[in-house]
């Protein structure tokens, strides 16, 4: 005849919860792969990191969208009346003023923000608008630019 299991009123709490892992032990199956390795330990090998980067990719732009932007920095007339309230003009760039009393020519800031552009980039275009104006149509740069 078979054993009788004993009632769970005469079994301890503790010896319950025994049986409970070792019967959840045997149901799990081992993990498949490699087995995961201590990352503080040093491996032999040929690994090598990534070369590092230096500077960023350079864009070059057509002499038309240079224009573009510097005609853009040239008529564009932004309402500003920000005067009123602190008693400050904004700056203008140099060669430049405000058109009457409530509009004036964008900053290199909103200029670059317009056109996607850096507020670097914007400024070196405008500083080299005579040389700009003069390449030829068509090029991309201009190699007597330094």
């Amino acid at each position: 005849m078979a054993q009788q299991r004993p009632a769970l009123r005469d079994i301890a709490p503790n010896q319950l919860v025994a049986v409970r892992t070792e019967r959840t032990k045997l149901a799990t199956k081992p993990r498949r792969g490699p087995k995961p390795r201590d990352p503080r330990v040093q491996r032999s090998g040929s690994y090598s990191p990534p070369p590092i980067v230096h500077g960023a990719s350079r864009k070059s732009y057509t002499r038309e969208q240079k224009l573009k932007v510097i005609d853009y920095m040239t008529n564009e007339r932004v309402f500003d009346d920000s005067w009123r309230l602190t008693g400050q003009r904004t700056r203008c760039r140099r060669g430049q003023k405000w058109f009457d009393e409530y509009h004036r020519p964008p900053t290199n800031r909103e200029t670059a923000l317009h056109f996607n552009r850096s507020e670097r980039t914007i400024e070196s275009w405008w500083r080299e608008a005579p040389r700009i104006r003069q390449m030829k149509k068509g090029t991309q740069q201009d190699h007597l630019m330094v």
